[in-house]
């Protein structure tokens, strides 16, 4: 927290936890230094961290929802139709149960959710000026633009996953302009000019540099595999992570058909832009996945592939099944348009009803967290089994010394307390 841009990895070769990150803890910490007494006027103070961990993840996913329907529509007015239209395809998209191992983009625990969902819905947040004027042919005001530079910065140093986005997608931009140079003067304002080059060079830079300190990230070192074993278990996670459910098969053949059905019913500058679109998308999804295991190993994703590692890939899957299904809805020259729009709902139910059984799995740390408030003793032996603010058990008293030290701010405990557990 007082070394932001690790600076002390590029002089000195220091080592240790999270070296390119600091955006992503700095507005966890921030939300949670405050957000759960702020709401204790009407919730008890163990009840108020449940809730601020709810509104921040329904937070996130409304963000996300919000900013996909605006690349999709080209609106942002949340009244207009068709912004409506945009939302309701990829809200039912969003699973908290049913295939969120497959294509979830809220994670189940808070931390995460900070550091890939809010991550990337910033990112999402950065290039929607560039796509809006490249796709939907808005003005970007060059206010919004000067101020997209120190925004890249933030946007490089929050979360793991955002600098690796970043370079593809400048990478691909460059490669774009380099294959279709005619088509890039073609689009005349809604083209590249030197502010965008330099905007998107900058971006560039700075997650390059965010990658170079990565590799000075601790993290890596607490579970070691060699790069080729890594690489010998990628096709088995991406065959667990993708077709051992019918999520993205689905959504792919959806995808597959309204491209079909737009090419042949709605040729034009629009579906031209959108095919390119899709193209470029796919080659960055594939690289993104073939280049997972030079990000290091962890137990916890013995395949490398999760479905946090992925949320990309997954972020180009929605968009592109919201986009193709958008044009084909819109499509005055789809001859199916009812019989499709019934398919659609009938589509979107199914993923309705795949998210209903949503299991509350709170209850016994909150019992824990009231048992720890109501003991008379300054050193605390739980009767629960299950993990209190932590991955693991806590089984020596003094590793739960951080962990009171936030329930006493929060007002959970009125006094310094040490709990453990056998």
């Amino acid at each position: 927290m007082h070394d932001p841009f690790g600076l002390n990895v590029l002089l000195k070769d220091s080592v240790y936890p999270a070296t390119n990150r600091y955006f992503a803890h700095l507005s966890m910490s921030a939300y949670f230094k405050h957000a759960p007494q702020s709401l204790q006027s009407f919730s008890h103070p163990v009840d108020s961290i449940y809730y601020a961990c709810a509104l921040a993840k329904t937070g996130i996913q409304a963000l996300l929802i919000f900013l996909l329907a605006s690349w999709i529509s080209g609106k942002t007015n949340l009244k207009d139709p068709d912004f409506l239209l945009a939302a309701g395809l990829v809200t039912p998209l969003f699973q908290v149960a049913g295939y969120h191992l497959a294509i979830g983009l809220i994670d189940q625990a808070v931390t995460y959710a900070f550091f890939y969902a809010f991550a990337l819905s910033l990112l999402l947040l950065f290039f929607t000026p560039l796509f809006m004027n490249w796709f939907h042919g808005h003005t970007i005001n060059r206010w919004l633009l000067a101020a997209l530079f120190p925004f890249a910065i933030v946007v490089a140093f929050h979360g793991p996953l955002n600098p690796a986005v970043v370079v593809l997608t400048c990478a691909f931009v460059f490669l774009a302009m380099c294959f279709n140079p005619s088509k890039s003067a073609a689009y005349g304002k809604t083209g590249m000019t030197w502010n965008k080059i330099s905007l998107i060079l900058f971006a560039c830079f700075a997650s390059v540099y965010s990658l170079y300190i990565s590799r000075n990230n601790m993290e890596n070192l607490w579970d070691y595999l060699p790069l080729a074993d890594r690489y010998a278990r990628l096709p088995y996670g991406i065959y667990q992570q993708y077709l051992t459910n019918p999520a993205l098969p689905m959504l792919l053949a959806f995808t597959i058909y309204n491209l079909y059905q737009l090419r042949k019913t709605s040729p034009g500058i629009q579906t031209d832009k959108l095919i390119t679109l899709l193209k470029w998308m796919m080659a960055g999804s594939i690289l993104f996945l073939l280049a997972l295991p030079l990000g290091g190993y962890r137990a916890y994703r013995p395949y490398i592939l999760r479905m946090d590692s992925v949320m990309p890939v997954t972020l180009v899957l929605f968009l592109s099944y919201g986009l193709t299904t958008y044009y084909l809805l819109k499509s005055r020259k789809f001859k199916y348009k009812k019989i499709y729009a019934g398919a659609i709902f009938i589509f979107s139910l199914h993923f309705v009803l795949a998210d209903t059984e949503i299991k509350r799995e709170n209850t016994c740390e909150k019992a824990s967290l009231q048992e720890l408030a109501a003991a008379p003793v300054q050193t605390v032996l739980l009767s629960s089994d299950c993990t209190v603010l932590s991955w693991n058990k806590t089984t020596d008293p003094a590793d739960s010394d951080v962990k009171t030290d936030l329930l006493l701010r929060w007002g959970v405990l009125k006094e310094k307390k040490h709990f453990y557990q056998k």
